[in-house]
């Protein structure tokens, strides 16, 4: 185990730049095809078109880091809920420090 050791004040300030970022998860029905990052990107694009410049950051089974140029761009966002996207939709949630993508379980489900 490799023990890694921060400053307080630097892991402070690491969290600070996080302020602006949501977390979400595409959610499928059985049998739909997964979304490429490329292609979740450009079906964001018409919606978040009135943003300044946001970006996508895979985080891995189906999770994804959402970056935005400012909180109320964030929270413009993060007000929409999820989103349908054909196939699926995106489901947003604020960031915590202590996410693990490998130990979520979905509590929600497409109906």
């Amino acid at each position: 185990m490799i023990d890694v050791r921060i400053d307080e004040t630097d892991y402070l300030v690491g969290l600070e730049d996080f302020k602006t970022h949501l977390q979400g998860r595409i959610i499928l029905s059985k049998g739909d095809k997964c979304l490429t990052h490329l292609d979740l990107t450009k079906k964001l694009q018409p919606v978040w078109k009135t943003l300044g410049p946001w970006k996508t950051i895979l985080f891995g089974k189906g999770f994804y880091v959402f970056e935005f140029a400012s909180l109320e761009d964030m929270r413009w966002a993060f007000g929409m809920g999820s989103l349908k996207l054909s196939p699926g939709f995106l489901r947003l949630f604020s960031w915590t420090k202590d996410f693990i993508q490998a130990t979520m379980k979905s509590t929600k489900t497409q109906v």
